[in-house]
Protein backbone atom coordinates (compact mmCIF):
# COMPACT_ATOMS: atom_id res chain seq x y z
CA UNK A 1 0.00 0.00 0.00
CA UNK A 2 1.47 3.35 -1.01
CA UNK A 3 1.65 6.39 1.19
CA UNK A 4 -0.74 8.29 -1.10
CA UNK A 5 -3.31 5.53 -0.65
CA UNK A 6 -2.83 5.70 3.10
CA UNK A 7 -3.49 9.43 2.97
CA UNK A 8 -6.70 8.90 0.95
CA UNK A 9 -8.00 6.34 3.41
CA UNK A 10 -7.17 8.65 6.33
CA UNK A 11 -8.97 11.53 4.60
CA UNK A 12 -12.10 9.44 4.22
CA UNK A 13 -11.99 8.44 7.88
CA UNK A 14 -11.52 12.07 8.91
CA UNK A 15 -14.47 13.03 6.73
CA UNK A 16 -16.57 10.35 8.43
CA UNK A 17 -15.68 11.59 11.93
CA UNK A 18 -16.43 15.22 11.02
CA UNK A 19 -19.76 14.30 9.44
CA UNK A 20 -20.69 12.21 12.47
CA UNK A 21 -20.31 15.13 14.87
CA UNK A 22 -22.11 17.62 12.63
CA UNK A 23 -24.92 15.12 12.01
CA UNK A 24 -25.18 14.65 15.78
CA UNK A 25 -25.24 18.40 16.36
CA UNK A 26 -27.96 18.98 13.77
CA UNK A 27 -30.11 16.20 15.20
CA UNK A 28 -29.70 17.28 18.83
CA UNK A 29 -30.14 21.03 18.31
CA UNK A 30 -33.97 21.09 18.15
CA UNK A 31 -34.16 19.14 21.41
CA UNK A 32 -31.88 21.45 23.40
CA UNK A 33 -32.80 24.76 21.80
CA UNK A 34 -34.96 27.17 23.78
CA UNK A 35 -36.30 28.88 20.66
CA UNK A 36 -39.86 28.39 19.45
CA UNK A 37 -39.40 25.86 16.66
CA UNK A 38 -42.94 26.28 15.36
CA UNK A 39 -41.72 29.45 13.67
CA UNK A 40 -39.25 27.59 11.48
CA UNK A 41 -41.05 24.25 11.18
CA UNK A 42 -42.00 24.78 7.48
CA UNK A 43 -38.26 24.87 6.74
CA UNK A 44 -38.01 21.20 7.71
CA UNK A 45 -40.90 20.37 5.36
CA UNK A 46 -39.11 22.07 2.47
CA UNK A 47 -35.96 20.12 3.31
CA UNK A 48 -37.84 16.80 3.25
CA UNK A 49 -39.40 17.57 -0.14
CA UNK A 50 -36.08 18.71 -1.60
CA UNK A 51 -34.22 15.63 -0.37
CA UNK A 52 -36.81 13.47 -2.15
CA UNK A 53 -37.03 15.40 -5.41
CA UNK A 54 -33.56 16.94 -5.80
CA UNK A 55 -31.25 14.41 -4.13
CA UNK A 56 -32.78 10.94 -4.17
CA UNK A 57 -34.83 10.87 -7.37
CA UNK A 58 -32.19 12.32 -9.75
CA UNK A 59 -29.56 9.91 -8.43
CA UNK A 60 -31.93 7.00 -9.03
CA UNK A 61 -32.83 8.25 -12.51
CA UNK A 62 -29.21 8.23 -13.63
CA UNK A 63 -28.84 4.54 -12.82
CA UNK A 64 -32.33 3.17 -13.48
CA UNK A 65 -33.73 5.10 -16.44
CA UNK A 66 -31.30 3.69 -18.98
CA UNK A 67 -31.72 1.59 -22.10
CA UNK A 68 -30.09 -1.57 -20.71
CA UNK A 69 -32.52 -1.82 -17.82
CA UNK A 70 -35.43 -0.95 -20.10
CA UNK A 71 -34.55 -3.87 -22.37
CA UNK A 72 -34.49 -6.22 -19.38
CA UNK A 73 -37.96 -5.04 -18.38
CA UNK A 74 -39.34 -5.30 -21.93
CA UNK A 75 -37.91 -8.80 -22.36
CA UNK A 76 -39.33 -9.97 -19.03
CA UNK A 77 -42.87 -8.98 -20.05
CA UNK A 78 -42.54 -9.94 -23.72
CA UNK A 79 -42.93 -6.36 -24.97
CA UNK A 80 -40.90 -4.78 -27.75
CA UNK A 81 -40.59 -1.01 -27.62
CA UNK A 82 -38.83 1.57 -29.75
CA UNK A 83 -35.05 1.56 -29.80
CA UNK A 84 -34.82 4.89 -28.00
CA UNK A 85 -37.51 4.18 -25.41
CA UNK A 86 -36.54 4.13 -21.73
CA UNK A 87 -38.85 2.91 -19.01
CA UNK A 88 -39.21 5.43 -16.10
CA UNK A 89 -38.25 2.86 -13.48
CA UNK A 90 -37.02 5.44 -10.96
CA UNK A 91 -40.36 7.26 -10.99
CA UNK A 92 -42.22 3.95 -10.82
CA UNK A 93 -40.30 2.91 -7.71
CA UNK A 94 -40.84 6.36 -6.22
CA UNK A 95 -44.57 5.88 -6.73
CA UNK A 96 -44.24 2.48 -5.07
CA UNK A 97 -42.59 4.11 -2.05
CA UNK A 98 -45.47 6.56 -1.75
CA UNK A 99 -48.04 3.78 -2.08
CA UNK A 100 -46.28 1.77 0.62
CA UNK A 101 -46.60 4.71 3.00
CA UNK A 102 -50.25 5.20 2.00
CA UNK A 103 -51.05 1.52 2.55
CA UNK A 104 -49.48 1.63 5.99
CA UNK A 105 -51.40 4.83 6.77
CA UNK A 106 -54.67 3.16 5.91
CA UNK A 107 -53.90 0.18 8.12
CA UNK A 108 -53.75 2.46 11.17
CA UNK A 109 -57.23 3.59 12.36
CA UNK A 110 -58.01 7.20 13.26
CA UNK A 111 -55.32 8.54 10.97
CA UNK A 112 -56.96 11.98 10.96
CA UNK A 113 -55.89 12.45 14.59
CA UNK A 114 -52.24 11.77 13.88
CA UNK A 115 -49.82 14.44 15.05
CA UNK A 116 -48.28 14.47 11.58
CA UNK A 117 -51.57 15.10 9.79
CA UNK A 118 -53.86 17.95 10.64
CA UNK A 119 -57.22 18.61 9.11
CA UNK A 120 -60.16 20.37 10.74
CA UNK A 121 -60.77 17.49 13.16
CA UNK A 122 -57.09 17.34 14.11
CA UNK A 123 -56.76 20.95 15.16
CA UNK A 124 -56.59 20.12 18.88
CA UNK A 125 -53.70 17.74 18.26
CA UNK A 126 -52.03 20.42 16.15
CA UNK A 127 -52.16 22.93 18.96
CA UNK A 128 -50.67 20.39 21.36
CA UNK A 129 -47.94 19.62 18.85
CA UNK A 130 -47.17 23.31 18.43
CA UNK A 131 -46.90 23.67 22.19
CA UNK A 132 -44.43 20.81 22.27
CA UNK A 133 -42.36 22.32 19.48
CA UNK A 134 -42.00 25.53 21.50
CA UNK A 135 -40.79 23.86 24.66
CA UNK A 136 -37.36 23.06 23.22
CA UNK A 137 -35.03 21.55 25.77
CA UNK A 138 -37.87 20.00 27.81
CA UNK A 139 -38.90 17.71 24.98
CA UNK A 140 -36.59 14.87 25.90
CA UNK A 141 -38.73 14.40 28.99
CA UNK A 142 -41.84 13.54 27.00
CA UNK A 143 -42.66 9.89 27.19
CA UNK A 144 -41.08 9.42 30.62
CA UNK A 145 -43.13 8.13 33.50
CA UNK A 146 -43.37 11.49 35.30
CA UNK A 147 -44.31 13.53 32.24
CA UNK A 148 -47.96 13.93 31.24
CA UNK A 149 -48.82 13.12 27.65
CA UNK A 150 -50.97 15.86 26.09
CA UNK A 151 -53.59 13.38 24.98
CA UNK A 152 -53.57 11.39 28.20
CA UNK A 153 -57.06 12.44 29.36
CA UNK A 154 -58.64 11.04 26.23
CA UNK A 155 -56.93 7.67 26.51
CA UNK A 156 -59.54 6.39 28.89
CA UNK A 157 -62.29 6.97 26.34
CA UNK A 158 -61.00 4.96 23.45
CA UNK A 159 -57.83 3.62 21.87
CA UNK A 160 -58.04 6.08 18.98
CA UNK A 161 -55.35 8.37 20.30
CA UNK A 162 -53.05 5.45 21.02
CA UNK A 163 -53.46 4.36 17.41
CA UNK A 164 -52.97 7.91 16.15
CA UNK A 165 -49.81 8.21 18.23
CA UNK A 166 -48.62 4.94 16.70
CA UNK A 167 -49.26 6.30 13.23
CA UNK A 168 -47.39 9.54 13.95
CA UNK A 169 -44.45 7.67 15.43
CA UNK A 170 -44.31 5.30 12.50
CA UNK A 171 -44.05 8.28 10.14
CA UNK A 172 -40.96 9.42 12.01
CA UNK A 173 -39.45 5.92 11.88
CA UNK A 174 -40.13 5.70 8.14
CA UNK A 175 -38.63 9.15 7.63
CA UNK A 176 -35.57 8.11 9.63
CA UNK A 177 -35.19 4.92 7.59
CA UNK A 178 -35.43 6.79 4.28
CA UNK A 179 -32.94 9.48 5.33
CA UNK A 180 -30.57 6.92 6.87
CA UNK A 181 -30.55 4.90 3.63
CA UNK A 182 -29.85 8.09 1.71
CA UNK A 183 -26.98 9.03 4.06
CA UNK A 184 -25.44 5.55 3.96
CA UNK A 185 -25.49 5.55 0.16
CA UNK A 186 -23.75 8.93 0.07
CA UNK A 187 -21.22 7.68 2.60
CA UNK A 188 -20.64 4.51 0.57
CA UNK A 189 -19.90 6.54 -2.58
CA UNK A 190 -17.37 8.58 -0.58
CA UNK A 191 -15.74 5.44 0.79
CA UNK A 192 -15.23 3.79 -2.60
CA UNK A 193 -13.53 6.84 -4.11
CA UNK A 194 -9.77 6.52 -3.72
CA UNK A 195 -9.24 9.95 -5.32
CA UNK A 196 -9.92 12.35 -2.44
CA UNK A 197 -8.84 15.57 -4.17
CA UNK A 198 -12.41 16.96 -4.02
CA UNK A 199 -13.23 15.44 -0.63
CA UNK A 200 -12.77 18.66 1.38
CA UNK A 201 -15.35 20.60 -0.61
CA UNK A 202 -17.75 17.66 -0.58
CA UNK A 203 -17.38 17.28 3.19
CA UNK A 204 -18.19 20.96 3.75
CA UNK A 205 -21.34 20.63 1.63
CA UNK A 206 -22.34 17.46 3.47
CA UNK A 207 -21.88 19.18 6.84
CA UNK A 208 -24.77 21.49 5.98
CA UNK A 209 -26.64 18.67 4.24
CA UNK A 210 -26.55 16.45 7.34
CA UNK A 211 -27.17 19.30 9.73
CA UNK A 212 -30.36 20.43 8.00
CA UNK A 213 -31.61 16.87 7.51
CA UNK A 214 -30.98 16.12 11.18
CA UNK A 215 -32.95 19.18 12.26
CA UNK A 216 -35.85 18.26 9.97
CA UNK A 217 -35.91 14.74 11.38
CA UNK A 218 -35.79 15.95 14.97
CA UNK A 219 -38.61 18.44 14.40
CA UNK A 220 -40.79 15.58 13.15
CA UNK A 221 -39.77 13.50 16.18
CA UNK A 222 -40.69 16.36 18.51
CA UNK A 223 -44.08 16.72 16.87
CA UNK A 224 -44.84 13.02 17.30
CA UNK A 225 -43.59 13.03 20.92
CA UNK A 226 -41.20 10.09 20.84
CA UNK A 227 -40.09 8.85 24.23
CA UNK A 228 -36.52 9.13 25.50
CA UNK A 229 -35.35 5.73 24.28
CA UNK A 230 -36.79 6.22 20.80
CA UNK A 231 -35.17 9.65 20.54
CA UNK A 232 -31.78 8.22 21.52
CA UNK A 233 -32.07 5.49 18.87
CA UNK A 234 -33.14 8.03 16.26
CA UNK A 235 -30.19 10.32 16.99
CA UNK A 236 -27.72 7.43 17.01
CA UNK A 237 -29.00 5.94 13.74
CA UNK A 238 -28.95 9.25 11.89
CA UNK A 239 -25.55 10.33 13.20
CA UNK A 240 -23.89 7.01 12.38
CA UNK A 241 -25.51 6.34 9.00
CA UNK A 242 -23.11 8.31 6.80
CA UNK A 243 -19.91 7.29 8.67
CA UNK A 244 -21.05 3.66 8.46
CA UNK A 245 -21.55 4.07 4.72
CA UNK A 246 -18.03 5.48 4.39
CA UNK A 247 -16.56 2.54 6.32
CA UNK A 248 -18.47 0.08 4.15
CA UNK A 249 -17.13 1.79 1.03
CA UNK A 250 -13.56 1.70 2.32
CA UNK A 251 -13.90 -2.01 3.15
CA UNK A 252 -15.33 -2.73 -0.32
CA UNK A 253 -12.40 -0.90 -1.90
CA UNK A 254 -9.83 -2.75 0.22
CA UNK A 255 -11.35 -6.07 -0.88
CA UNK A 256 -11.10 -5.04 -4.50
CA UNK A 257 -14.88 -5.19 -4.95
CA UNK A 258 -15.58 -1.52 -5.54
CA UNK A 259 -18.64 -1.38 -7.82
CA UNK A 260 -18.90 0.79 -10.91
CA UNK A 261 -21.86 3.09 -11.58
CA UNK A 262 -23.55 0.65 -13.96
CA UNK A 263 -23.00 -2.58 -12.03
CA UNK A 264 -25.96 -4.68 -10.96
CA UNK A 265 -24.91 -4.51 -7.30
CA UNK A 266 -24.75 -0.71 -7.48
CA UNK A 267 -28.25 -0.57 -8.93
CA UNK A 268 -29.65 -2.90 -6.28
CA UNK A 269 -27.91 -1.29 -3.30
CA UNK A 270 -28.09 2.37 -4.31
CA UNK A 271 -30.55 3.24 -7.06
CA UNK A 272 -33.53 1.12 -6.01
CA UNK A 273 -33.45 2.18 -2.31
CA UNK A 274 -32.98 5.81 -3.38
CA UNK A 275 -36.06 5.70 -5.60
CA UNK A 276 -38.30 4.01 -3.01
CA UNK A 277 -37.04 6.34 -0.27
CA UNK A 278 -37.85 9.34 -2.49
CA UNK A 279 -41.49 8.25 -2.62
CA UNK A 280 -41.62 7.69 1.13
CA UNK A 281 -40.16 11.13 1.88
CA UNK A 282 -42.45 12.84 -0.66
CA UNK A 283 -45.45 11.29 1.07
CA UNK A 284 -44.18 12.30 4.52
CA UNK A 285 -43.36 15.79 3.27
CA UNK A 286 -46.90 16.22 1.98
CA UNK A 287 -48.37 15.27 5.34
CA UNK A 288 -46.00 17.63 7.13
CA UNK A 289 -47.06 20.39 4.75
CA UNK A 290 -50.74 19.73 5.44
CA UNK A 291 -49.96 20.30 9.09
CA UNK A 292 -49.11 23.94 8.44
CA UNK A 293 -51.17 24.73 5.34
CA UNK A 294 -54.81 23.88 6.03
CA UNK A 295 -57.73 24.78 3.77
CA UNK A 296 -59.53 26.70 6.51
CA UNK A 297 -56.91 29.53 6.44
CA UNK A 298 -57.15 30.04 10.20
CA UNK A 299 -53.89 32.03 10.14
CA UNK A 300 -53.56 35.58 8.93
CA UNK A 301 -52.24 36.26 5.44
CA UNK A 302 -48.94 37.47 6.89
CA UNK A 303 -48.45 34.22 8.81
CA UNK A 304 -49.35 32.09 5.78
CA UNK A 305 -46.97 34.09 3.58
CA UNK A 306 -44.19 33.59 6.12
CA UNK A 307 -44.81 29.84 6.13
CA UNK A 308 -44.66 29.67 2.33
CA UNK A 309 -41.43 31.64 2.39
CA UNK A 310 -39.87 29.35 4.99
CA UNK A 311 -40.97 26.28 3.02
CA UNK A 312 -39.25 27.73 -0.06
CA UNK A 313 -36.10 28.53 1.93
CA UNK A 314 -35.84 24.97 3.23
CA UNK A 315 -36.23 23.56 -0.26
CA UNK A 316 -33.83 26.09 -1.79
CA UNK A 317 -31.08 25.30 0.72
CA UNK A 318 -31.14 21.61 -0.14
CA UNK A 319 -31.38 22.39 -3.86
CA UNK A 320 -28.17 24.45 -3.66
CA UNK A 321 -26.44 21.72 -1.65
CA UNK A 322 -27.53 19.27 -4.35
CA UNK A 323 -24.84 20.79 -6.59
CA UNK A 324 -22.16 19.14 -4.46
CA UNK A 325 -24.00 16.44 -2.50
Amino acid sequence: MTSSQDVSVDARYVSGVVLFFFSLAGCVFPFVSSMDLTVVRPVSTGIVFAVAMVHLLPDAEKQLNIRDITEVIWNSVGFKGEDDDTFPLAQTLMLLGGLIMLAIDQSIPCHHSSALYIGDSGKGEAEEGDKAMGEGSRLLKYGSDDSPHPSEPERGVSGGHDEADLGAKFKVYAMEAAIAVHSMIIGFTIGIKTDTSALTGLTVALIFHQGFEGMALSMAAIQSRLNDDAVKVLIAMFSMSMPMGIIMGIIATSWGTSPDDSGVMTVMLQAVPNAVAAGMLAHIGYELMMQDFTHCHSDSFKVRARKVGLLAIGGAVMCVLGIWA
